[in-house]
């Protein structure tokens, strides 16, 4: 596995040094590619639940969060606030639309998993680990957006 994160660090890296993609194009296009996948599998209205870190993996929940507002009822679980200068990009551009943010899980039609992503490494702090195990035991869909 730890080859595939790497294998994944070096494509973003050649897409930032050898093709000049800013990493907000990068996330933009992922964000769109998920958002494209939920508009075919749901129907609008379904609620979705984009559970986000602190990193720019919760950006990609983030942006992903914003382009489905409006054509579903979506809203974010910041799992940890948002650090990463992406992060608190695109939550200045959700919460300039007026995606809303819950304090806790509830029941929904789609969970989206935007906590962690290639970069991670180490192990969940406890608020976090038992956010993951609530979502786990959930038997509704869920959606990881990149790999853990």
């Amino acid at each position: 596995m730890q080859k595939l994160f790497d294998e994944v660090a070096t494509l973003d890296t050649r897409c930032y040094e050898e093709f000049f993609l800013s990493e907000d194009i990068l996330m933009e296009h992922a964000a769109e590619g998920m958002a494209s996948f939920i508009k075919e599998k749901f129907q609008k209205g379904s609620k979705i639940i984009v559970v986000v870190g602190s990193g720019n993996n919760g950006a990609d929940g983030i942006a992903l969060a914003r382009l489905l507002h409006g054509d579903f009822d979506v809203a974010l679980l910041h799992a940890k606030e948002p650090k990463s200068p992406m992060a608190l990009l695109q939550k200045k551009r959700a919460d300039a639309l007026g995606v809303p943010t819950l304090t806790q899980l509830e029941a929904c039609d789609v969970l989206v998993e935007a906590i962690v992503g290639t970069g991670f490494s180490g192990s969940f702090d406890e608020k976090i680990a038992s956010l993951i195990g609530q979502m786990n035991n959930s038997n509704t869909y869920k959606i990881a957006c990149d790999m853990p």
